[in-house]
């Protein structure tokens, strides 16, 4: 993994944690955390030093209480990452000015720098910078994944409420079962699911659910797909419409229909669609109208 990240400074101060020696990895971060991020002057008892970016004055003792450490184990420290390239020390000024090597490695650059070499990194850096900052998506898609298989999807309980809707009783006529025979299918699956106590009615499916239940039930089942089984109904679509829908039907007797229409090529007391105002829904289904003879 790579980029940066910001950790605040009251890190080190924070009473969630312990006060206890740092690691050396701890005490780099400090020195980091500590070094300017943009050039300034900084007094140190008699002594004002410029600093620049990446910068820090402190003493050998300043860091031993820091760190929690003996002041011979400061200097065998500071010695060693001096020798890595990690740091470089100055005393030329009196007091011990530390410069983080690779500081703009560990730091992002600010969005206005005071010199023209910083201004310069910030233009010629912003498409790394972008980069880095975008997100990993192959991380994002497994951390989903792995989320997704540590909370399985939970089943529920079929509703109090529940009414059997118009694709579930449409798949029932399209099986061959008879309209009654689905209602009443219908009234005996709610209150066998609502009454039945336990997990064994807490599905994960109910549509799968119903269909299971219709088919281990044979009534009203039709004896084949033509609709002259025993609903006794030339049309087992325009039964599902008449027994889920209004039947409306035209009074007037003596109107004439005009030659071609839908009503000189329905067979009397044949079900047929009808949208229009004398079609009133009263259920879940589809409204029809019935041609007399």
């Amino acid at each position: 993994m790579s980029g940066t990240v910001n950790i605040s400074r009251s890190i080190w101060t924070d009473a969630a944690f312990k006060a206890e020696p740092f690691t050396e990895r701890e005490a780099f971060i400090w020195l980091i955390m500590d070094a300017s991020y943009k050039p300034r002057e900084k007094r140190a008892g008699n002594v004002t030093v410029k600093l620049q970016r990446g910068q820090l004055i402190s003493s050998v003792r300043f860091m031993a209480e820091a760190w929690n450490w003996s002041k011979s184990r400061v200097d065998r420290y500071l010695d060693r990452l001096e020798k890595r390239d990690m740091i470089g020390t100055d005393t030329g000024t009196g007091v011990n000015v530390i410069t983080i090597c690779k500081y703009e490695e560990y730091q992002n650059a600010p969005k206005s720098s005071g010199t023209a070499e910083l201004k310069k990194r910030d233009s010629s850096g912003t498409a790394a910078g972008q980069q880095r900052d975008k997100p990993n998506t192959d991380e994002i898609q497994d951390k989903v994944k792995r989320e997704a298989k540590a909370s399985p999807k939970k089943g529920t309980r079929l509703s109090e409420d529940w009414v059997l809707p118009k694709a579930w009783g449409e798949w029932a006529v399209d099986d061959g079962f008879a309209v009654d025979a689905i209602r009443a299918e219908a009234d005996n699956f709610k209150d066998y699911w609502i009454s039945k106590p336990g997990a064994a009615a807490v599905k994960l499916d109910w549509l799968a659910t119903w269909r299971v239940w219709m088919r281990k039930s044979n009534h009203g089942k039709r004896t084949n797909t033509t609709g002259r089984g025993p609903v006794g109904r030339s049309n087992p679509h325009g039964a599902l419409f008449a027994g889920f829908g209004a039947i409306a039907a035209d009074d007037d007797a003596g109107r004439s229909e005009p030659s071609g229409s839908m009503r000189d090529v329905t067979p009397t007391g044949a079900a047929q669609l009808d949208d229009g105002p004398d079609c009133h829904d009263a259920g879940p289904f589809l409204c029809v109208s019935v041609v007399r003879g």
